[in-house]
């Protein structure tokens, strides 16, 4: 019998990347932590709803397109039903059925144009409806805790397939994030952080004077665009992917403290965890007293 062509072999290896089993704990984590900030972010948009979306609010006046939107007449059941599914689906309850519809709710939500989002939300029902499909709920969740009441006992492991989509997903969004830097003067002259910091309109620290920290600020410009420019790469490199990870939430949480840019940060700080041991996920979800907590292997 002839040997395996490479084309094979290499075929052979993402088949077993991809449905290798591994542990459901990152998975769990992101679906927590996903449902935590849809929740979040619905709550924070509920008090500016009727400003929005009112007979005679923002977008009624401004955009001819108002009327044939679902959000026109459904605001309120949209909303809810998106607050509700998204809980459902952060504690785990039917999450798969949660997961979808915070999905396709936060995807009507997001189509509309009409709010600046910083293109997070048009992200988010793509991952959601992944972790969704996913065996996320297995543990950490009450589906798993109500298995446990009728004997059941879901696996604490499950096809990696989900994982490493979400894990695809990160990396793409770093290249598309780092793609545009290589030729904007902003990034190029190190003048980005000391730009959003010192704009009105972006920043935390409105009292901060920026002035005497743009040595820092040029700093922090160069080291963010570097350490983007070769995450979608090293990422993919174990020997050093946990330090790249812990600096890029440095990274994120940074710019979630010191600028306005939606659920960006947030977001992508749950989805960071994909790539880091399961372990680390697994402990961070039973200090949370989650029901039903698991074995993690394998690492």
């Amino acid at each position: 019998m002839s040997e395996p062509s490479r084309l094979s072999r290499a075929e052979a290896r993402v088949i077993e990347w991809f449905y290798t089993p591994a542990s459901v704990a990152p998975l769990a984590f992101v679906r927590f932590g996903l449902g935590l900030v849809l929740v979040l972010s619905v709550a924070s948009y509920l008090p500016h709803a009727e400003w929005l979306w009112g007979e005679d609010g923002f977008s009624a006046n401004t955009f001819s397109s108002y009327a044939q939107h679902p959000l026109r007449y459904h605001t309120e059941l949209i909303l809810g039903l998106l607050l509700v599914s998204s809980a459902c689906f952060a504690v785990g309850f039917a999450t798969r059925w949660t997961g979808l519809l915070a999905a396709v709710l936060q995807a009507v939500t997001g189509s509309t144009g009409y709010v600046h989002t910083w293109g997070w939300s048009t992200v988010m029902p793509v991952v959601v409806a992944i972790v969704a499909l996913s065996a996320a709920g297995n543990r950490w969740s009450v589906d798993a805790w109500l298995a446990a009441r009728k004997g059941r006992t879901l696996p604490a492991v499950a096809p990696a397939w989900a994982l490493r989509l979400l894990q695809v997903h990160v990396a793409v969004v770093y290249v598309s994030a780092s793609w545009h830097r290589y030729n904007d003067p902003g990034w190029i002259n190190g003048e980005m952080v000391y730009a959003a910091v010192a704009n009105g309109m972006y920043t935390r620290l409105p009292y901060l004077d920026p002035q005497p920290f743009q040595g820092l600020f040029i700093f922090l410009t160069y080291a963010t665009e570097l350490i983007e420019m070769v995450a979608p790469v090293l990422l993919w490199v174990k020997r050093v992917r946990t330090p790249l990870v812990i600096g890029l939430m440095g990274l994120h949480l940074g710019l979630e403290l010191s600028a306005i840019i939606g659920w960006w940060q947030p977001m992508m700080l749950t989805l960071l965890v994909v790539f880091l041991p399961p372990g680390w996920s697994a402990r961070v979800l039973d200090r949370l007293k989650l029901p039903v907590s698991g074995a993690t292997q394998p690492e």
